[in-house]
């Protein structure tokens, strides 16, 4: 039997939701929900066959599960309130604006035994998997850093600022590549900058340090050029993940780097201790990650198994962020 879903919220992000789920093997969405007229009348042109309405506790009895694509600031109640009804959830990021609120969450989908998963979107795209197995198997040596840039001239947001919109996807890849480290490290040092909206920052940059691996992110909505790279540092190799790239997102550099280095005399001395090497572009199958989450989401219903991105996987996201988000507000407001 499919898995009967409902989609809340129909604006920037529920449309690529309903395209996904409409078409996922197992599910049957059956209703979107939405309190704005223009956005309900959108959504019944181009899914006639799926019943659109304003009410989500009129709908909530006869689904399975709620997927939740509504402002942050909503998702603590709308989950709370599927959770308590007995039904599963998938809820867009951030979880929640608060790890306090993640928290009660997480502890009522553990009492009623139901998925609880968050659309992190990077951790289902093949290139983000394909470094995941990288890192598992230690292919590029012992890790020096990670260096992250996500930047273009986006749409001003008024309820979430740059950390929380942007700066989520990396963390969540963070998160996902390191496991448990990434929740504990020894200094985290933030700086943000509001330019239009007061109080809503569009600029930041982070840094963890985590004693034997560093980490800096770096968002802005305001660039001219649109970024969305990830450098992973290793003594042996380093890999490469340009998502802007239409093909070739990820590249291995063979660049060994042969240390402690000394001051080299010359140039070649140089060339001997950091090896250059080769660059591979290595294949990888390109299926569009929120197909696959929406996949996950429904299997993991079925089988019961723990979601990739469960509420675990999200505290320790949601935690990380708070504590950036702090710093950054308070060098903002300084």
């Amino acid at each position: 039997m499919a898995v009967r879903l409902v989609l809340v919220g129909y604006g920037y992000w529920g449309p690529n939701l309903a395209r996904n789920f409409s078409k996922a093997k197992g599910a049957e969405l059956r209703y979107i929900v939405d309190l704005d007229a223009k956005k309900r009348e959108r959504a019944a042109e181009e899914y006639p066959f799926i019943k659109v309405v304003s009410s989500f506790e009129e709908v909530l009895p006869d689904v399975d599960a709620v997927i939740i694509a509504t402002p942050p600031k909503t998702h603590h109640a709308l989950a709370k309130l599927a959770l308590e009804a007995g039904k599963h959830v998938l809820v867009e990021k951030p979880v929640t604006t608060n790890v306090e609120d993640a928290r009660e969450l997480a502890k009522l989908a553990h009492e009623k035994k139901l998925t609880l998963m968050v659309d992190y979107t990077f951790i289902y795209g093949d290139s983000v998997r394909y470094l995941k197995t990288l890192l598992d198997k230690q292919e590029l040596g012992t890790l020096h850093a990670f260096q992250f840039q996500r930047q273009a001239i986006e749409f001003l947001r008024r309820d979430v600022n740059v950390v929380e919109d942007l700066m989520t996807h990396d963390v969540s890849m963070l998160v996902y590549w390191l496991g448990e480290k990434a929740a504990k490290p020894r200094r985290l040092t933030a700086v943000g900058k509001s330019h239009f909206i007061k109080g809503v920052e569009d600029e930041a940059f982070a840094y963890l340090d985590y004693g034997d691996l560093t980490v800096t992110l770096m968002v802005s909505s305001l660039s001219p050029v649109k970024l969305r790279k990830v450098m992973i540092l290793g003594d042996r190799k380093m890999a490469e993940f340009d998502d802007v790239r239409v093909a070739g997102k990820v590249e291995v550099h063979e660049k060994e780097i042969k240390g402690p280095l000394e001051a080299p005399a010359t140039y070649m001395d140089f060339v001997v201790q950091c090896n250059p090497g080769s660059t591979i572009i290595p294949y990888i199958k390109s299926r569009e990650p929120l197909a696959n989450m929406a996949s996950h989401f429904i299997d993991c219903i079925g089988s019961g198994k723990k979601p990739e991105t469960d509420i675990s996987f999200g505290l320790v996201v949601t935690d990380l962020i708070e504590r950036i988000n702090e710093q950054v507000k308070g060098s903002s407001s300084a």
